[in-house]
């Protein structure tokens, strides 16, 4: 940069009018929420930014703690947190690379002593227990108003120099992570499984077990730090895709390591159950207050308080599970039958040989058709109960339109998984209000009708009882409009037509 200067002091004078330095970081969730939008978050003392790929500014807020940000509530009232709103949660931000920043910013000076051009020059090292890497060298020129003869002066000088000014910045986020050895956008917890046409049940059996294992693996530790909810999530997700798979496609292992892996998983959703369910009604508390008169409020914040002891428990005890010899255990035998190349006859079962393709269509149609068909005989006198297990079944017929999609024309498939979507979303908001009720019903049962406090508890659960159940019954009549489209003949005979594609 001198040697820059004292050729541009043939020409005109420059003057240094700020310096900075700073240690800042780059925020964004496990599962890389803000860059799946094309936007970086840097926090630097107590400030912090929002820019896009190009490292161009777009929000900024300051934060009044001096610890960086985790979690929405840690901004304060900003356009920076209202787009965070859109994204983030309810995941926390994690720290993915931390960068020096060091800037120099240079006023060049014609012979009147005026400002002509302003010059900044910025370099970005990336923080390592190694020496610091340079990650970006760049200048940055601005022409001043009126001096753009000037500005043609200093750009030719930086030109036989061999720079190119610019006010863009490189992909700072890729750039870190590709000097750590990771890459960007290195978890989802979506499938995107590319299917081979010549895979056989078992190759393709292996192959999406091996996917939703590793989602399991890589949220283990996330649950046992507590992170955020999310971890726990994604695991249980994970678990129920496993199960549902060696649920649908019989006859892939044969029966003895089919119920083996049955058994493991579910052990390990049944672990997981009342952790995610205090989650769920911690995460929705705030709503929950809503939806009761403020007389009644003081009685749920008491509620609250045990759910939140209960879920310290449970989560120390699933905690436990995952660094218990039984647990590792139990993961090196899927990791074992996952990567074997070739397992031996005996461990097949008998539609392990069949073409991934036939065995795909064949199951898909068998759940499609079961659903039209109890669908078509529900009506509003339905009980909650065959609601209820319609939920199920539309949540197999997903999982395995996820599973299998890339063998399919993917226009159409697209179509019909938001189809599904809709639907079990519907399903799933119906179901989540029943076990939130039967729920909210025995905490009521425990408490002692003679406390006074108890009894204040009692009459604000009872009013979110009855708010959840006026929801519910808006949601039983939304799923049956969605069940109508979804079941109407043309999407009959389009879901025909891609089965056979």
């Amino acid at each position: 940069m001198e040697d820059l200067l004292t050729e541009i002091s043939k020409h005109y004078s420059h003057e240094i009018i700020a310096t900075s330095h700073s240690q800042a970081i780059l925020l964004d969730s496990f599962d890389w929420r803000l860059y799946n939008k094309d936007y970086l978050l840097r926090h630097a003392n107590q400030q912090s930014e929002l820019l896009n790929l190009d490292g161009h500014l777009l929000h900024k807020a300051t934060i009044s703690q001096k610890k960086r940000p985790r979690f929405i509530h840690d901004f304060p009232k900003s356009k920076l947190r209202t787009v965070l709103t859109s994204i983030l949660p309810p995941r926390a931000l994690l720290e993915q690379a931390q960068h020096e920043i060091q800037s120099n910013l240079y006023a060049i000076l014609n012979k009147e002593s005026k400002t002509v051009v302003r010059l900044q020059h910025e370099q970005i090292f990336l923080q390592s227990k190694k020496t610091p890497s340079l990650l970006q060298n760049r200048l940055i020129c601005t022409p001043l108003r009126g001096y753009e003869k000037e500005f043609k002066t200093i750009l030719q000088v930086l030109d036989d120099y061999g720079l190119t000014p610019t006010t863009k910045s490189e992909n700072i986020m890729k750039l870190s992570l590709e000097k750590m050895n990771r890459q960007v956008k290195d978890y989802s917890s979506k499938l995107d499984l590319k299917l081979d046409q010549e895979f056989s049940g078992i190759d393709a059996a292996k192959y999406i077990l091996g996917s939703t294992f590793d989602v399991i693996k890589r949220n283990e530790q996330g649950i046992m730090d507590d992170i955020d909810i999310e971890f726990l999530h994604d695991f249980r997700v994970a678990v129920r895709r496993s199960r549902s798979l060696l649920s649908l496609l019989k006859g892939i292992f044969n029966e003895s390591i089919t119920t083996e892996l049955k058994n493991d998983l579910k052990k390990m959703g049944n672990l997981t159950g009342t952790l995610r369910d205090h989650d769920v009604y911690l995460d929705k508390k705030e709503d929950y207050k809503k939806m009761v008169p403020s007389s009644l409020r003081p009685g749920l914040d008491k509620y609250f308080e045990d759910i939140h002891k209960q879920r310290f428990e449970e989560q120390k005890r699933l905690s436990h599970f995952i660094e218990s010899k039984e647990y590792q255990e139990i993961s090196t035998k899927w990791k074992n039958y996952m990567e074997i190349p070739q397992l031996a006859d005996i461990d097949k079962g008998n539609n392990a040989d069949i073409s991934v393709k036939k065995l795909a269509s064949k199951t898909i149609r068998k759940r499609y058709k079961k659903i039209i068909t109890t669908g078509q005989m529900m009506n509003h006198e339905t009980e909650d109960s065959e609601i209820h297990q319609m939920r199920i079944e539309f949540k197999k017929l997903r999982y395995l339109l996820e599973f299998f999609k890339s063998l399919f024309s993917k226009n159409e498939m697209a179509h019909f998984i938001q189809q599904l979507k809709a639907v079990q979303n519907c399903l799933g908001d119906f179901n989540d209000l029943s076990v939130q009720q039967e729920g909210l019903m025995q905490h009521i049962q425990s408490l002692s009708p003679k406390n006074k406090d108890a009894l204040i508890e009692a009459a604000s659960l009872g009013g979110l009882i009855a708010h959840m159940n006026e929801e519910q019954q808006k949601l039983r009549e939304t799923f049956f409009k969605h069940f109508a489209v979804f079941a109407n003949r043309e999407n009959q005979g389009l879901f025909d037509k891609l089965i056979k594609s």
